[in-house]
Order: structure tokens, then sequence, then C-alpha cells
């Protein structure tokens, strides 16, 4: 048997499988409503079908539950067509159903055998393939192939020869099979696996920032080309996971801080250059490449034709003046230019009470988003109003790069899902030093100053604002967001979400704070805060 067997299955088959579910649903609802009896083998046969098809999801890896329950639904799908009519008493009949029913059961027991489990990065040779044992206490009574021995004990050897009782080993994104090896649990880190689709995105950030204070004496690293791009379509849009900042973390230090001793297929480990000798290596092959540990940033999009003054770097950024800039810049974003590692800058305040509905920059369902840095500068945005027909409202609609010194003044926004200076973001956004007063009302959530930035950051802000919808938070609608130094006029000292409580020292902890910023790159971009008439306003002095 192949896994190709599966994956020529129709498609025909999922249509097959919604129905005879329903199917399935139907008969037992309107038995239960005519208080008639069960069919009981008949459902017995459909959901023991049911299981076995999704016992085969692991092992056939590319195919999901539909097609392979398909194979095993079908027999009891048919049982239920004749279960009524006679030829349920023809002999030839229930040998033929029999045997298909046999037949498709096989069918699955073998692709277990051939393939028990298929994951990223760690196929299961099939049974017969597994002949060896190895010499590693936790795996006594187990079975392997010659190349799991080699990974598991040879690895585990030069783990063991380079470590202590001390020692941290740390693995990403899965392998942690080898503290279990070594009974070694330490940790500079607070998350136990930092896989793709485990570990949340604020999770996997704030472990970079600890492993980069604290390196680990050990880094086993498996490398699974495409496993994290796939990620991230699937669940984040196409949008960057959390866990680019633990690649990019290892990435700086790989080669300065760490020397690669050990190799077998897909997994690499180094040790830290602490000083303390190397008493053993094992390098299966030289040539071999850890592809995903070397972060690359994102290249800067070529933005051809661009009908704004300036270049559209941090020294030379594209100047936003008047609300035609303003305009022609959200129609750019929503029309497909990301203006990705590019940098504007408004240089005047904007009025936009002429404007009865405005249409946000970057629509959350388009996947045409903002990447790149606006900066406001401490000038205002003035009377943003949008009335209706917005799901996700604000500013942005979708946001993934970075805004900061914004004066969002006096807005006036509706919508399901509504952020003063954007309603959805992702990991990467980050929203600092920006202001919102106004009105916010949300048939969801409302933020002050965003609804749901998705594992992205909200940070030295301040929301002076009045909410309404089901539920509310003067900084932050929803609890994916990081929320950091804070303030709104909602604060009442129990929900992070609606920052701290402004006061007259507001001012003085919103300006001590930006000299602690440790991004020395945009440290230089963000204004003071100051008060005027009594009210906090970001200078664009």
């Amino acid at each position: 048997m192949d896994t190709a067997l599966f994956r020529e299955v129709p498609e025909l088959l999922t249509l097959i499988f919604i129905f005879f579910i329903i199917w399935i649903l139907y008969d037992i609802i309107t038995k239960r409503i005519k208080n008639e009896n069960y069919d009981t083998h008949g459902i017995i046969i459909a959901f023991s079908g049911l299981a076995s098809g999704y016992a085969t999801i692991m092992s056939n890896g590319e195919v999901g539950v539909v097609p392979s329950c398909g194979f095993i639904l079908f027999p009891a799908f048919t049982y239920l067509i004749f279960k009524n009519k006679t030829i349920q008493n023809n002999k030839y009949f229930v040998l033929s159903f029999n045997g298909i029913l046999v037949t498709f059961f096989g069918i699955c027991l073998s692709q277990k055998l051939v393939s028990p489990y298929s994951w990223w990065g760690d196929p299961i040779p099939s049974y017969w393939e597994k002949t060896e044992t190895v010499n590693i206490k936790a795996l006594k009574g187990f079975k392997f192939s010659p190349l799991e021995k080699k990974k598991y004990e040879d690895l585990n050897r030069v783990i063991g020869e380079n470590t202590d009782k001390g020692s941290v080993i740390w693995g990403f994104p899965h392998t942690k099979v080898f503290n279990i090896f070594q009974e070694n649990y330490n940790m500079n880190g607070f998350v136990p696996v930092e896989f793709y689709d485990v570990c949340a995105d604020d999770f996997a950030i704030e472990e970079a920032k600890l492993l980069a204070k604290n390196k680990p004496d050990i880094v086993i690293w498996q490398d699974m080309p495409g496993a994290l791009e796939a990620h991230e379509e699937i669940y984040r849009g196409g949008n960057p996971l959390g866990q680019r900042e633990l690649q990019k973390w290892f990435s700086s230090v790989k080669e300065k801080d760490y020397k690669l001793i050990g190799q077998v297929d897909n997994v690499f480990v180094y040790k830290l250059k602490d000083g303390q000798p190397i008493t053993e290596t094992f390098i299966e092959r030289k040539s071999a490449e850890n592809i995903t540990s070397n972060y690359v940033d994102p290249t800067p999009e070529v933005v051809d034709d661009i009908e704004l003054e300036g270049l559209g770097t941090i020294k030379d950024p594209y100047l936003i003046s008047s609300i035609e800039d303003l305009e022609y810049f959200r129609d750019s974003v929503n029309s497909g230019t990301s203006f990705n590692g590019q940098f504007l800058k408004q240089t005047a305040n904007i009025d936009l009470s002429e404007i009865n509905n405005w249409d946000p920059i970057g629509h959350f369902e388009s996947g045409n988003f903002f990447e790149g840095n606006y900066n406001g500068d401490g000038f205002k945005i003035e009377n943003l109003k949008i009335k209706k027909g917005e799901n996700n409202a604000g500013l942005f609609g979708q946001l993934i790069g970075t805004v900061e010194n914004v004066n969002l003044h006096n807005c006036n926004i509706k919508g399901a899902y509504v952020g003063g200076i954007t309603s959805q973001g992702a990991s990467t956004t980050r929203i600092i030093n920006c202001l919102v007063t106004g009105k916010l009302e949300g048939e969801g959530r409302a933020g002050g100053i965003a609804d749901n930035l998705g594992g992205g950051s909200i940070i030295n802000c301040v929301a002076d604002v009045e909410l309404k919808g089901a539920i509310t938070s003067g900084i932050s609608g929803y609890y994916q967001t990081i929320v950091t130094n804070c303030f709104s006029n909602m604060a009442d000292g129990v929900s992070i979400d609606d920052g701290e409580k402004i006061t007259d020292d507001t001012v003085k902890k919103l300006n001590d704070f930006q000299k602690k910023l440790d991004d020395q790159e945009l440290r230089p971009l963000l204004n003071k805060w100051k008060t005027v008439d009594g009210k906090l306003i970001i200078s664009s002095d």
C-alpha cells in the first residue's frame, strides 16, 4: 500500500461524507421525534467507520479527514440505503457488502502499518523498517529505523557529553524529546513547546526576549522548510507568526555565540561558546544546511510611481500633508500597495469633517494591508467619521505595520469591531505613542486604540473616549493584544486592556517610558507628550 492511494481519492467523497453525516443526524433526530427505535447496528457501523477514518489522518499526512473517512463511511451509507430492502436477505448482497467493508477497513489498517504517523519534520517509518533498538532508557522496549537510531543515540550522546545537570537545553520548534532523554528540564524561558500552531504569538515574542537575555547552553533546531510559511498562511492569512522573533533571535547569535556540535538528518545541535571545551561532536553531513534558522528581513517593497513627495526612506519619507494625500495613501493600500519597509510622515493637521463616511486604510477581508511605518509626527487627524457599512472600523481597518505619533481627535466611529487607530492587526503590528479622543461604538467590541491586534503591541498610548458595545475597553477590545504603559479614562485598576488611569503625572510617565524603549531605530522618531488646556496631546513641535 502507499499513501498515494489516499491522494487519488476524488473530491466527490467529500460530498458523500457531508451528505452521509447529514443523513445520520436526520435519521437520529426523526426517530427521536417519532419515538421510534434506533437502528443500533447501523449507527455503530457509521460511527465506528467515522472513528476509523479519523485514525488515518495523522498517517496519511497530506490528506485530511474527509477523504479518508469516505473510504469507511461509504459501506455504512450503503447499509442505510438498503437496510429496509428485501435485498438484504440476498446472500450475494450480504457477501459483497461484507467484502467491501472488510476491504476498506483493510486499506486503513495497512495505511497505518506503512505510514503510522506523519507530521512536520517527523514522518514515522513503516512497521517493517523498525528493526533497531536504542540505548536510551526512556525508549526501552521500542523499535526504530536505522536513521532514527542514529538520530537519537548519536545526538543524545553528543548532548550528554557537552552538558551537566545545570545546563539549559532548548529545542525549537518542537524538539523536546532530548530533554526527556537527558532528564533535564531546565528552562530560560517559560514556553515548553513553541510549535507554530501551539504557542501564541505574544508568548513566542516574549520567549525570544527571555532567550536573548539568558542564552541556553544547548540549542536543538529541527529544520522544516515550508512549515512556518504554511502555518502563517493557514492561521495568520500570510502574516508573520510570533515565532519569527525566535528565528530572528537565533539567526542573530548562531554564528557569533554558538558552535555546531551535532547533526543528523534535519536536526542540528549547537553549543554555547561559554569557554568550556567541546568534548564530542557528531556531524552526519558537513554540507547540511539549517535553512530555517536563518532569518531574512522582509525585502522592502519596490513602490513605483507613488504620487507623494519623498522617497519612502526613513530619512526621506513619503509626506502626507493634506486630505488628498491621506486619501491617496489609503487608496494605494486598498489597491494592493503594502508599503512594506517604507516610511510615511504627516506634516500638517488634517480635518476629515467633509468626509461623511471614512473608508478605512486596509480591509480585513481583502488581504491588502499597510505593512510600513506611518509617523503622524504629533499632527492631528480630526473629525474622522465612520457611520455604517464597516465590519472592521477605524482609521485603519487592518494594520500589519507600525503607526506612531498619531493624534486622532474627535473621531466618531461605528461598526461591528471598532478601534480608533485600527480595528484589526497581527503579531507584527505596533501602535506607539498615539492618542485617540472621541466616540466609538462597536456592535461586537470597541477598543479606544484598537480592537484586536492578534499578538501585536500597543505601547505608550492614551485614549480619552466614549465607548459603546457588547465588550468595551479603553485601549484594546480583545485580550490578544500586548498593552504596555497605556492610559485611558476607562481604566478601573483591574483590566489590562483599559490601561492605567489618566492622572496628573501621566505625561511624565509617558515621556519617561520613551527613554526605556529598546528599539534604537524607532525611539528617535517618537514625539514628546504635553498638556494643553488640561488635555494630553502629542507635541508636533
